[in-house]
């Protein structure tokens, strides 16, 4: 579980699994879908595919009405392409043992945070936590907008060592911003 000390450090155990990377795609998907960027993303993606489909159309002499075929298929095309990719990848993103599943160890200082999985090890800043998402069974620390480092509650010993922990993270983080300016 976890330690909390005056000098304000949290050692955290924990076990990534595969239920664990799903809630944390669907929280960073609301994190990214939250935006206008990825829609404009989506709607220039479609604008490139239909230009296309007109410059093919006007090369070859073909009426608007094979044009407009070519639009909507390439179109349906581009949407399926997508929906098709994220279905047979995804289940592949978390394999047992895996660099995104398994143990891990976090160590949560006012220094940042060291975060050691069995296959790997990293550090961060505060400065790069660019907010903290509290779900019902998660905690997610957001090092971008469509990522992060999860943090399951069963890691805590208490639900009193869960609100001194977010205390202490947006502490960090507000002070990691201060420093910054």
């Amino acid at each position: 579980m976890s330690e909390a000390g005056a000098e304000h450090r949290f050692n955290l155990h924990y076990q990534l699994s595969e239920i664990h990377l799903a809630k944390l795609i669907q929280i960073c998907q609301k994190s990214l879908w939250g935006s206008w960027k990825p829609y404009l993303i989506a709607t220039a993606g479609y604008v490139v595919v239909i230009v296309i489909a007109l410059l093919i159309a006007d090369t070859y002499g073909l009426s608007m009405r094979k044009a407009a075929t070519i639009m909507l298929l390439a179109a349906v095309a581009h949407y399926f392409t997508g929906r098709i990719f994220g279905i047979v990848l995804r289940p592949n993103l978390a394999s047992k043992g895996g660099c995104l599943t398994g143990s891990v160890t976090m160590t949560v200082t006012s220094g940042g945070i060291d975060f050691v999985h069995q296959h790997y090890q990293t550090a961060f800043l505060w400065s790069a936590i660019l907010r903290v998402i509290n779900s019902t069974d998660v905690i997610v620390l957001m090092t971008d907008q469509s990522t992060g480092l999860l943090i399951p509650k069963t890691a805590f010993a208490s639900d009193q060592e869960i609100v001194d922990f977010l205390q202490f993270v947006a502490m960090c983080i507000e002070n990691a911003k201060l420093t910054d300016e």
